[in-house]
């Protein structure tokens, strides 16, 4: 009698899954019987967001790391570092990688907990009638479950940021051609004096500024919205 796909152990469940795949076919098919057989949640990818692939974010960083400034006289050496790199890397990079991610949210949800609290402090008035909205980029920590969570729970109403359109950040329509503008032709002999004329410049910024800069936002949602 044939061993039902849920009975194999995972190494004879990864042949079966690679024998179909030679076969031809789909990757999102095989998802789907798997999905029939054991019942498995599929978490839908959100588009435009390669970044959310643990090998972009994760493996493919650590690889460029290695592969830095060196040389490769054909593309079996390629492959041979590659593969070695991949048997030694340890179980705890996996670990590290996991714990950073978990601090990274912790530290964007404590920045969500420090913008609430601001607005009920200096707009009570809409917070007590829950009239403000929230508009963020489609960043990973922005996106991820567990802060949409918490903005739901809290019943944050939120803009969504169009996918291709970094120029509706404010970062990007604002504060960014403001640095750009004041830094550029000039030199710097270190990093520090970079970073203190950018504070400096941030640290000048008028309330007009500010308004200007949502008045202009406004008007580029409106064109996509």
């Amino acid at each position: 009698m044939e061993a039902r796909l849920k009975d194999c152990t995972t190494l004879e469940q990864r042949a079966v899954i690679r024998f179909l795949n030679a076969e031809g076919i789909q990757t999102s098919q095989i998802c789907q019987r798997m999905k029939n057989i054991y019942g498995f949640e599929v978490l839908e990818h959100p588009a435009y967001t390669p970044d959310l692939a643990p090998s972009d974010y994760f493996l493919f960083g650590l690889l460029k790391k290695e592969l830095k400034g060196k040389l490769f006289d054909s593309d079996e050496d390629v492959q041979k570092v590659v593969q070695d790199f991949f048997h030694t890397l340890p179980k705890s990079a996996y670990k590290e990688e996991e714990l950073s991610s978990v601090t990274g949210l912790s530290v964007y949800l404590g920045i969500m907990r420090c913008l609430r609290e601001a607005v009920r402090l200096k707009r009570p008035e809409r917070w007590q009638n829950n009239d403000w909205i929230l508009h963020v980029g489609n960043a990973r920590p922005h996106t991820v479950h567990v802060v949409l969570q918490f903005l739901a729970k809290h019943s944050t109403i939120q803009i969504p940021h169009p996918p291709y359109s970094p120029d509706l950040a404010p970062n990007y329509l604002f504060l960014y051609p403001k640095l750009k503008m004041n830094l550029k032709g000039r030199k710097f002999d270190h990093v520090d004096l970079i970073q203190a004329e950018s504070k400096a410049t941030l640290r000048n910024l008028s309330k007009s500024d500010f308004i200007s800069c949502f008045d202009y936002w406004k008007k580029k949602m409106e064109r996509v919205y």
